[in-house]
């Protein structure tokens, strides 16, 4: 099991390689980065001997980072949990293949709530993008489980 980190920019401050998440297998930390990471913070993730791979020269390369992680430690699927402008930089360069949302019947009304997919400003204009209903499932009460598969 792997926990893949997008960090382009070198902000986040592991303690160690991996991740213990509940009752799942202990999960090796993998950071994505692009070649405007500091030599410092190379230096820092070697110390705790967390794995990295760069995608990008000023920005990520979702393409490239997917190529890797595939040829470098044999990672076939990946789920995505970004917020939204990781999710739409994925899929912008067309690396999401099914969308799976649980919506609960719960909300907060700020206006700062993370959306699920968001352009950077720096990126092109893209078209829409569409998806087909796969399934619905209703799951813990009253939340449910909607899965897309992207239209071609």
């Amino acid at each position: 099991m792997y926990i893949v980190s997008v960090d382009p920019s070198d902000k986040l401050g592991w303690t160690q390689n991996y991740v213990d998440y509940m009752k799942r297998p202990r999960a090796h930390i993998i950071e994505v980065l692009t070649n405007k990471v500091s030599d410092a913070y190379i230096a820092y993730l070697r110390k705790y001997e967390i794995s990295y791979i760069f995608a990008g020269d000023d920005r990520l390369n979702c393409t490239l980072a997917v190529e890797k992680l595939k040829s470098l430690f044999e990672i076939e699927v990946l789920m995505l949990s970004g917020g939204g402008f990781i999710n739409w930089s994925f899929l912008q360069e067309e690396l999401i293949d099914e969308l799976s949302i649980v919506m609960a019947p719960v909300t907060d009304g700020e206006t700062s709530t993370v959306t699920l997919f968001e352009k950077a400003d720096y990126l092109p204009p893209k078209a829409p993008v569409a998806f087909s209903l796969k399934s619905v499932e209703p799951v813990c009460g009253d939340s449910i489980w909607l899965r897309y598969t992207a239209k071609k």
